[in-house]
């Protein structure tokens, strides 16, 4: 017999802290990129490069699923809150732009563990009616995560990089309180909780070369995925370098503006979904969400332009964030 077992919300919870917390280190100085790199005593450019880290190290993700396919996803739980408690007290203790590089790449690596693992998760805990449920929570982890670091350092830090230290201290702080759970977090449950996923834990594994030799050999998938890769590129070029596009503006400002550009991102995902799920539109959901991104795009390019003021730019990137994201 299937069985769900009520503590998969607790792993659920504890899962969904850690990859919050992982991401809210990750773009969350691109608002204060100016203060930060005063007291580094560098240049604006190696406070963003320490941002980039992230993408630098996201090939990796083929690694660590063949990772997880055989140690499981228990095992990459514990790496990710390793690696994001340890890199935020990295940050806190080594207050030099080595320090501070070092500490990056270290949740770097943790948030490949964390985002990879979060369907495997689903798969083995939950049955299979609230799989995209508890997979979907895990994903608008990264996107709270985020848009909670965006306003976190502007208000703690603001324009005073004396405050860059406390700032650090605060994230390790929270990081530790929410990674410290997932030293009860369980390998899988005592029986699988669908027949699915009893039918995965016995198949055999499959070679990871020829997996890959047909994804390349696939046309739709890769005009998917070449997509997704303009359009992520776009929204990270102007997340991880705001405070130089929106340089006119406060730190503060330039904060909520990445944060209600992701929490729109997340709204626009939703409402997609949904018209998506009834109409099964998909291509033409997906080319209607493009053109409106770039048409965005070229809105708030004349908007900065022409200097029209806070609320034009807020409303342009919001909806960029809502059709792009």
């Amino acid at each position: 017999e299937y069985q769900v077992y009520g503590r998969r919300w607790f792993m659920l919870a504890t899962y969904f802290m850690i990859g919050a917390q992982n991401s809210s280190q990750w773009i969350c100085m691109s608002a204060v990129a100016a203060p930060a790199a005063r007291f580094y005593g560098t240049d604006n450019f190696v406070v963003i490069s320490a941002i980039l880290i992230f993408d630098i190290v996201s090939p990796t993700a083929f690694l660590v699923s063949i990772f997880i396919s055989r140690f499981g996803v228990q095992r990459a739980v514990m790496i990710a809150a390793a690696g994001t408690c340890l890199g935020g007290w990295i940050k806190a203790l080594w207050l030099e732009t080595e320090g501070q590089l070092f500490g990056q790449t270290i949740m770097a690596f943790a948030h490949i563990f964390s985002a990879v693992g979060m369907p495997v998760y689903s798969a083995i805990w939950h049955p299979t009616k609230e799989r995209v449920l508890s997979t979907s929570i895990l994903f608008f982890a990264t996107i709270l995560g985020g848009g909670t670091g965006f306003v976190l350092a502007p208000l703690i830090i603001g324009e005073n990089p004396s405050r860059v230290p406390l700032f650090f201290l605060v994230q390790a702080i929270i990081g530790t309180v929410a990674c410290v759970p997932a030293l009860a977090f369980q390998r899988k449950p005592p029986t699988p909780p669908s027949r699915s996923a009893e039918v995965a834990e016995s198949l055999p594994s499959t070679s990871f070369c020829r997996d890959i030799a047909r994804l390349c050999g696939n046309g739709q998938f890769l005009i998917l995925l070449l997509a997704f890769c303009l359009g992520f590129a776009i929204m990270n070029t102007v997340a991880i370098t705001a405070q130089d596009i929106f340089k006119d503006y406060t730190p503060l400002q330039v904060g909520l503006i990445g944060a209600g550009t992701v929490f729109t991102g997340m709204f626009g995902c939703v409402f997609l979904s949904i018209i998506v799920d009834r109409t099964e539109r998909y291509k033409e959901a997906l080319v209607t969400s493009n053109a409106l991104a770039g048409l965005t795009m070229l809105w708030l390019y004349f908007i900065l332009r022409d200097r029209w003021g806070f609320m034009w730019v807020a409303s342009a990137v919001f909806f960029c964030g809502f059709f792009g994201i």
